[in-house]
């Protein structure tokens, strides 16, 4: 089984300073892949050179086997490649299914808004309320 999403020896840092050594890492379809560490471990600075926002210095990030190393966040989130960051409480007062239309923004993500409505409830609401 091929990774969804690849990192080998992907580094990064802010400035001068480099905060990745190395890192590389699987996500394989279909399982579910946790990255934990310390404060200060890198974890936000691994989950921003998968994006793009922290460009990576060396190594490379793979999305369903293509090289987006350099790719820009806008083309990932077009790619079905995003980042949520937590504990902003960006719509805390939003619905999960009010969650799920805002995040629906790209073309990619309006064509499978249904689908992803039944993942979540087991059946699409707005036909059952009909």
């Amino acid at each position: 089984m091929s990774a969804v999403l690849e990192l080998t020896g992907v580094e990064t840092g802010y400035g001068e300073v480099q905060v990745l050594w190395g890192v590389s890492m699987a996500v394989q379809q279909g399982r579910m892949t946790t990255l934990v560490g310390a404060n200060g471990a890198g974890k936000t600075t691994t989950m921003r050179a998968i994006m793009g926002i922290a460009r990576p210095w060396a190594g490379t990030v793979r999305f369903q086997g293509e090289d987006v190393t350099q790719t820009s966040a806008h083309d990932k989130a077009q790619m079905g490649l995003v980042l949520v960051p937590e504990g902003r409480q960006l719509f805390s007062d939003l619905t999960v299914e009010e969650n799920l239309e805002m995040g629906a923004y790209s073309s990619r993500a309006r064509a499978s808004l249904d689908e992803n409505l039944r993942k979540v409830y087991g059946f699409f609401p707005r036909l059952e309320e009909r």
